[in-house]
C-alpha cells in the first residue's frame, strides 16, 4: 500500500481559547502568544495555525455601525420579503461583486476576493447585540501573511496560517469551515500523475488541504466556546507559498455560480439548458443587474425606474444582444419585476367560447392548417342562427364573451358579419362579442362597397364590442409576402385598427413569432403598437402568438424554422412587457400554443393574463398544438396558484375583475406587490 506522505504517526488538534474580546487595533499575534502562554502551549516546527476570521476582522476594525447604513430600495424590498434587516442586506449587496444564488432569504455572493460567501460574509453574530455588523477581512490572504510574518519575527517559528470562515457547501446540509486566507503553505496537494496502490495513474486528484485543515480545526474550536484558534500538529503540509485564491474554482466549472459570469461572460442563449432557463423565475433584479453589460443594464434600469418603455432610445430598444447570455436573463428578470409593479400579482382570465363559423378560405396562408377548400369532405359553414346557438350554449356555461373568426370563402353574403352580430344580440343581449380580424373587416368592406369607417360603425351599432387584433403576424410586407401573398398588407392592418379605435371599438394587439422573423421585427412591431396606442388608446392587451409549425406548408416547404425555442417564448413576453410598459400593460399568454409548464414560465417573464377558456378552439389544434381546445376556470386557477400568483376572472376589457380565491388568504399588499 502507498503510504500517505502527509501524515505523521500522530495527528493532534490543539484548541487555543482566548480570554476577553478582541477590539479594533489589537495585535492578533500578541493576543495569540498570550493565549499560548496561558495554556502552556509551545509552538513546534511544522505546526499549522488555523484561526477564525471573526477575530481577525475585529482586530482590523471591520465593524460597521448599522445606524449609519442607508438601505437602497432593492435592499428594503428583499428584506421586507424575508423579514430581514435591510441594513445587513445593503452591506451584503455592496460587499459582493455579484449575486450568484439566493436561498431562503440568504444571498450567496461572490466577493471582491473571488470567494463565494453567504451574504458577502457579513455577520451580526458574536458582536454587540445587532448594533454592528462584522465584515470579512479586507484581504484575508494578506492578513494571513501578516500574522505568519509576525509569529516568525517573535518566535522564530515559521508557522503556516489559515484563516477560516463558516459556510454551507453546495448541495450538502450543514455548515463547515473553509479556508479564506492562507500563508506559509500550499493550500492544494496535487496527486495527479502519481499512482494509487493498484498502480493506476491519478488523473484529476487534487486535495484541498487548507479546507480539510479548517474543517478539522472547526470540530475542536466549536461554535459556542471562546476558542477562535487551533494548532494542527503532525501534518506534513505541502511547503511553498500559497493563496486561498488557489482554492477558487473557475466560474465556468463552478456548480455554485452555474451560469454566472465566467471569463468570457455568461453562456449564450443557445447554450442555456432548459433547466437553467426554467430557474430564472427565482432570481431578483438586484441579483442579475451586476452580471449585465453597462448598455443593457442602463436601458433596463431606465424602464424600471420610470415604468415607461418610451424612455428608451431606438438603439436601447434592441437591448443590445438581448437574445443571449446574461442579457437574456436580465431582460426576463426585469420584465418580471416590471410586471409586479404595473400589474401586481393577479393573473386574469376570461370565460369565453371560440366560434369559427367556417373553415373554408381562399386566402392560402402558409402558416395555417385550418383552412379547407369548399369541396373538401370536412369543410363546413355556419349560418348566423347556428353561430347564435353556440353563443347561447356559451352563456349557459357562464361565458361572458364569444370570440368569432373564420375563413374567407368566396361568395360570402355581403352582410354576413352584420347578421351574425344581430343573431347573437337577439339571443344573448348581454354577451360581449369579440369578433372579426382586420382581414375580415377588409373583406367585408370589399363585399359591401362601404367606406371603412362606415362599415365599422355599422358593425358597432349592430353589436360588435371589440375586435381581435389578429392577422398581424409580422407587420413587415417582405415577411408577409412569404407567409401569405393574398393577405392584407401591413398598412391595411394599421388602417383598420386605427379606424376601429376611432369608432370606439377597442382591440387586442398581436404578433406571431418563431417562423422566419428576427428579434428586430419584434422590436419594430412592438414600437409600432406603442405608437398606435399613444394615438388611440384602443388596445386592451398584447398577445404573442407562437408559430405552431407541425402541419403547415410554411414549415413543410422549408420556409420556416421549427417554431419558437424556449428562449424565444420567454423573450417575446419579456420584451413586450418592457417596450410596452406604460402603454399596454396587459400581456397575455396564448395557452393554446404553449404547454402547461411553459405558460406558467411566461407568467414569470412579464405576462399577467391567461386569455380565455376558449371552448372549441380549432386553429392552433389543427396546426399541431397539443394544449387542448378548452381550459376550465378551475384549470386556470390551479395553474395560476401553482405559479405563486392570484387568479381572477375578468371581462373582455379588463374593467371588471373578480378574484377567485378567498381573500383572507392574501392581503391587499400581497395581491398588488408581494405575492410572487
Amino acid at each position: 500500500m502507498m503510504r500517505n506522505p502527509m501524515l505523521s504517526p500522530e495527528l493532534r488538534l490543539i484548541p487555543i481559547p482566548f480570554s476577553g474580546e478582541i477590539r479594533p487595533g489589537d495585535s492578533i499575534c500578541d493576543e495569540l502568544l498570550k493565549a499560548l502562554a496561558r495554556h502552556r502551549i509551545q509552538l513546534k516546527p511544522r505546526d499549522i495555525l488555523v484561526i477564525k476570521h471573526k477575530i481577525v476582522s475585529k482586530a482590523e476594525g471591520r465593524l460597521v455601525d448599522l445606524a449609519n447604513i442607508q438601505p437602497s430600495p432593492r435592499s428594503r424590498a428583499w428584506a421586507r420579503r424575508y423579514r430581514l434587516d435591510p441594513r445587513v442586506i445593503e452591506l451584503a449587496l455592496t460587499g459582493g461583486v455579484r449575486i450568484v444564488r439566493r436561498k431562503r432569504g440568504v444571498l450567496i455572493t461572490e466577493t471582491s476576493h473571488g470567494l463565494i460567501c453567504a451574504n458577502s460574509g457579513v455577520d451580526v453574530s458574536n458582536v454587540d447585540g445587532g448594533q454592528h455588523a462584522l465584515l470579512l477581512p479586507k484581504d484575508p490572504d494578506r492578513s494571513a501573511a501578516t500574522l505568519h510574518r509576525e509569529l516568525k519575527n517573535k518566535t522564530g517559528a515559521s508557522i503556516p496560517v489559515i484563516i477560516s470562515d463558516t459556510f454551507g457547501r453546495p448541495w450538502r446540509e450543514g455548515l463547515t469551515e473553509v479556508a479564506i486566507g492562507v500563508a506559509g503553505m500550499k493550500p492544494l496537494r496535487d496527486y495527479r500523475n502519481l499512482r494509487d496502490p493498484y498502480g493506476y495513474a491519478l488523473k484529476s486528484s487534487r486535495e484541498a488541504v487548507a479546507d480539510e485543515l479548517a474543517c478539522a480545526a472547526g470540530l475542536v474550536c466549536g461554535k459556542l466556546a471562546r476558542t477562535p484558534a487551533c494548532l494542527v500538529r503532525g501534518f506534513a503540509y505541502p511547503p511553498g507559498p500559497g493563496s486561498a485564491k488557489d482554492l477558487i474554482r473557475p466560474a465556468a466549472s463552478d456548480l455554485v455560480r452555474g451560469y454566472s459570469l465566467g471569463e468570457g461572460g455568461m453562456k449564450m442563449a443557445s447554450e442555456f439548458t432548459s433547466t437553467e432557463l426554467e430557474t430564472f423565475s427565482s432570481l431578483e433584479w438586484c441579483e442579475v443587474a451586476p452580471t449585465l453589460n453597462t448598455d443593457v443594464r442602463t436601458a433596463l434600469e431606465r424602464v424600471l425606474e420610470s415604468q415607461d418603455g418610451s424612455v428608451l432610445s431606438p438603439g436601447q430598444c434592441t437591448l443590445r444582444d438581448h437574445s443571449q447570455g446574461a442579457s437574456l436573463i436580465g431582460v426576463l428578470v426585469a420584465a418580471n419585476t416590471l410586471r409586479r409593479e404595473l400589474a401586481g400579482n393577479i393573473v386574469t382570465y376570461v370565460l369565453n367560447r371560440n366560434i369559427n363559423f367556417t373553415n373554408v378560405c381562399f386566402v392560402g396562408c402558409k402558416f395555417c392548417a385550418f383552412s379547407r377548400g369548399p369541396r373538401q369532405s370536412d369543410a363546413y359553414f355556419l349560418t348566423p342562427e347556428e353561430v347564435a346557438h353556440k353563443a347561447v350554449e356559451a352563456h349557459q356555461t357562464g361565458a361572458t364573451e364569444v370570440c368569432i373568426q373564420g375563413g374567407l370563402p368566396h361568395g360570402l353574403p355581403p352582410f354576413y358579419y352584420r347578421d351574425i352580430l344581430r343573431a347573437i344580440k337577439q339571443s344573448v343581449p348581454r354577451m360581449h362579442i369579440h369578433a372579426f380580424s382586420p382581414m375580415e373587416i377588409v373583406y367585408g368592406v370589399e363585399l359591401t362597397g362601404m367606406p371603412l369607417a362606415d362599415y365599422l360603425t355599422m358593425l358597432r351599432d349592430n353589436g360588435l364590442d371589440t375586435l381581435p387584433g389578429t392577422a398581424a403576424e409580422i407587420l413587415d410586407d417582405e415577411i408577409r409576402q412569404v407567409l401569405s401573398r393574398n393577405k392584407l398588407s401591413a398598412e391595411q392592418w394599421k388602417q383598420v385598427i386605427r379606424a376601429a379605435h376611432a369608432c370606439g371599438i377597442r382591440s387586442t394587439s398581436t404578433l406571431m413569432y418563431g417562423h422566419r422573423e428576427t428579434p428586430l421585427h419584434w422590436v419594430n412591431q412592438l414600437l409600432l403598437l406603442r405608437d398606435i396606442q399613444s394615438e388611440t388608446g384602443g388596445f386592451t392587451e398584447f398577445v404573442p402568438l407562437g408559430f405552431v409549425h407541425h402541419n403547415t406548408l410554411l414549415f413543410q416547404q422549408g420556409l420556416a424554422r421549427t417554431g419558437p425555442t424556449l428562449a424565444e417564448h420567454l423573450k417575446i413576453h419579456a420584451l413586450a412587457r418592457i417596450l410596452l410598459a406604460g402603454a399596454i400593460n396587459n400581456i397575455q399568454v396564448s395557452w393554446v400554443k404553449l404547454n402547461r409548464k411553459l405558460s406558467q414560465l411566461c407568467l414569470h417573464a412579464g405576462a399577467n393574463d391567461y386569455g380565455g377558456t376558449l371552448m372549441e378552439e380549432n386553429m392552433s389544434r389543427v396546426a399541431g398544438a397539443d394544449a387542448g381546445q378548452y381550459s376550465s376556470p378551475e384549470d386556470f386557477q390551479t395553474l395560476i396558484l401553482e405559479a405563486g400568483r392570484i387568479p381572477a376572472e375578468r371581462n373582455t376589457t379588463y374593467s371588471r375583475i373578480q378574484i377567485k380565491v378567498p381573500m383572507e388568504r392574501f392581503s391587499t399588499e400581497q395581491a398588488l406587490t408581494e405575492f410572487a
